[in-house]
């Protein structure tokens, strides 16, 4: 008798204690939704704050709850070339020093011999001045320009432009130095086309940045051509002001050659400048909040914010420069001086190797960090990972999914990296590495767990396959491949696990459709071929009853899942979003009701049963993180650290806002009388105090 009362008591406990947690991604099998809690739904930095912690380095994975602890996982980077890169800097400052008072002693001396000071001479020491001042200026500047987090392929794509409009700046300062002679335009004109062409073919993420690929990258090189067009009437309107002089036929033959290599010289470097700055026009906007100088300097800020500015600035200083250069081929501005010369091309190359290869140099370091739940302690924080630098999306970090608990043990899964399984005292149990993901983007899908196999689904371009693991060994059970495609990026939707009637199937959204896999064998048992509205997406499905529903930004599906077993017409409906449904986030359902948020802030709910639009408004902000109900409401996280409650109800209304000082990318996890917020640089504990 006793021994069935104490079997009582702990299954008793064990089930309260299962409802306490929050176990994976959206509660693992919870579906996003926490029907019983007291913990607050209003909460601000001061208010409702049982502790906060702050976590080093960056990650987007939600948190996890165990009875005790909370864990998250995160990244940050190591400088491996750190003391090297350090040297190269201080070499780029006395480089920069040393031309500088170099330059100034030339130009002093150079001016003082002259008897004459005309308007042409205005336009060499205008022209000579605005790039020497760019040249020395983003000299010392650029270490806070390129930055030293070069975790995407965005960062290292301006460190590899900006380098280059440096050393053709260098060029440009190179040519004040050389008489125009047609020995020194060949020259110049090889070394320029050389080096153009090792631009162009050792580019960061070439299979991103394709030139014949429609797009963005087409559009620069075709803003590029129409600048060379202003290049060149600018050339024939130069032309006017060269001095005239009787020459012999000889000797106007030898001048239309120096000018018309001379032409050609100029027509690249500019040509490829423009590029370079177009190429960084793009990325203004996305790289403008982590240059760390445009915090403390207002050049730098005119320089990235205002586009206009920009393009205005360089387009002056080449003009100048081209019509002071052509127009004085008689009488040439020149400092001949072979330390100069020297100087010029020693500094190009300090800063082309620093900034694409040693900083490049760098690794990432991934860790699993656990929290003391009660305390907001940190327990123990284990590096359990490490490797050379992934190609990230600006809004991805190398620590985005979400792990997950099962039997007392946790699961951190990184991507190519590995998957990690350790216990709640940090102690490894075992790992993967041979779980390569390579993606433009990096990873964004989490792992799932159900009868000691863990499922990830990893849809990279080239070679995708869905995996299960043994969770208790981290052996391959089964692989199954899946169809590749001829992209640069790839899926990021979480796998589904479901029970439907006795049979477990996986389900997946790839790019070609939906799938469905036995669990036990990962034999494919149907594909259905289902478009994404946009090239790549994340939010996750979710099922009740038969149905299971598909998030989409354009359009939002519901199919019966029997049906789709048995490759007969299974739609149930199909509705149209236009261009409000999720792309990130995922929704949750509930009372037959979908709940949901765009990227862009349009909340949305769906009648489940025939997809009917219930109500639809516009939150303030950016949403990926996925929501969550609480209780009978719902709970929108944003990237400016808002979360909007509103009730889960056909009408709409909003319960609270609350502000927190940090963004938000994580989704929320929510236990019987807590709630854990994860922000870039903290997790948050709101509880009532």
């Amino acid at each position: 008798m006793i021994f069935f009362i104490q079997l009582f008591i702990s299954s008793n406990l064990y089930s309260q204690n299962n409802e306490d947690t929050w176990n994976g991604w959206l509660g693992l099998e919870k579906k996003g939704i926490k029907k019983e809690s007291s913990a607050p739904v209003v909460w601000n930095e001061k208010e409702n704050i049982l502790w906060k912690t702050e976590i080093p380095g960056k990650g987007h994975s939600s948190p996890i709850v165990s009875a005790k602890n909370v864990f998250v996982t995160t990244a940050y980077t190591v400088e491996k070339n750190k003391l090297l890169s350090d040297i190269f800097q201080y070499l780029i400052y006395a480089a920069s020093a040393f031309l500088f008072f170099v330059f100034v002693f030339q130009i002093r001396k150079f001016f003082a011999d002259m008897k004459n000071f005309t308007v042409k001479n205005i336009l060499q020491i205008w022209g000579f001045s605005f790039i020497l001042g760019l040249v020395l200026y983003y000299a010392q500047t650029g270490i806070f320009f390129t930055g030293n987090d070069g975790s995407d392929h965005i960062i290292r794509s301006i460190r590899w432009y900006y380098s280059a409009m440096f050393v053709f700046l260098c060029i440009m300062l190179i040519t004040y130095t050389l008489k125009i002679r047609l020995r020194n335009q060949i020259l110049f004109l090889a070394g320029s086309l050389l080096f153009l062409c090792f631009m162009i073919w050792f580019r960061p993420a070439p299979e991103y940045y394709k030139i014949s690929d429609s797009g963005y990258i087409s559009d620069t090189i075709l803003k590029a051509v129409k600048f060379a067009v202003w290049v060149i009437l600018i050339l024939i309107i130069s032309l006017f002001f060269i001095k005239k002089k009787n020459v012999t036929t000889d000797n106007i033959k030898s001048i239309k050659k120096t000018r018309f290599i001379l032409f050609i010289f100029i027509s690249g470097i500019t040509g490829f400048f423009i590029l370079g700055m177009f190429g960084i026009g793009i990325y203004r906007i996305l790289i403008v909040r982590d240059i760390p100088a445009l915090s403390f300097d207002p050049f730098l800020e005119i320089f990235f914010r205002d586009n206009n500015v920009f393009k205005g600035m360089i387009f002056l200083g080449l003009v100048v420069w081209i019509i002071s250069y052509i127009s004085n081929f008689r009488n040439q501005f020149l400092i001949q001086s072979k330390k100069i010369f020297i100087g010029l091309i020693v500094l190009s190359t300090l800063v082309f190797i620093r900034n694409n290869f040693l900083l490049a140099g760098d690794e990432t370091v991934y860790s699993v960090v656990c929290i003391d739940r009660a305390s907001g302690k940190i327990r123990w924080s284990k590096d359990v990972f490490s490797g050379s630098l992934q190609n990230l999306h600006p809004d991805n970090t190398p620590a985005s999914p979400t792990s997950l608990i099962a039997d007392n043990l946790v699961y951190a899964y990184f991507g190519s990296p590995g998957l990690i399984c350790m216990d709640e005292d940090g102690n490894k149990i075992w790992e993967n590495t041979q779980l390569p993901f390579e993606d433009i983007h990096g990873i964004g899908t989490s792992p799932v767990y159900s009868d000691d196999k863990i499922i990830i689904l990893n849809d990279q371009p080239k070679a995708p396959y869905l995996i299960a693991l043994n969770s208790k060994s981290g052996k391959t059970e089964w692989l199954t491949k899946r169809k590749s495609w001829n992209n640069f990026h790839g899926a990021h939707r979480t796998p589904e696990i479901i029970n439907y009637k006795g049979q477990k199937i996986i389900v997946t959204w790839g790019m070609y459709g939906l799938n469905g896999y036995d669990f036990l064998t990962g034999k494919e048992l149907f594909d259905y071929p289902l478009k994404n509205s946009i090239g790549q997406l994340v939010a996750s499905f979710q099922f009740s009853g038969d149905t299971l529903f598909a998030p989409d930004l354009k359009r939002f599906h519901a199919f019966h899942l029997g049906k789709l077993l048995e490759k007969i017409k299974s739609e149930i409906w199909s509705v149209k979003m236009q261009s409000k449904g999720p792309v990130c986030s995922s929704p949750v359902l509930y009372n037959n009701m979908l709940f949901m948020v765009s990227d862009n802030g349009y909340a949305s709910c769906l009648d489940a049963k025939n997809g009917k639009l219930i109500w639809r408004t516009k939150l303030n902000g950016t949403y990926l993180s996925s929501c969550i109900l609480i209780n009978d409401n719902v709970f929108f996280s944003s990237t400016s650290g808002l979360t909007t409650v509103i009730a889960a109800d056909k009408t709409f209304r909003k319960i609270a806002e609350n502000k927190l000082p940090e963004p938000i990318f994580a989704s929320l996890a929510p236990v019987n009388n807590q709630l854990f917020i994860r922000t870039t640089s903290h997790v948050w504990c709101v509880a009532k105090k």
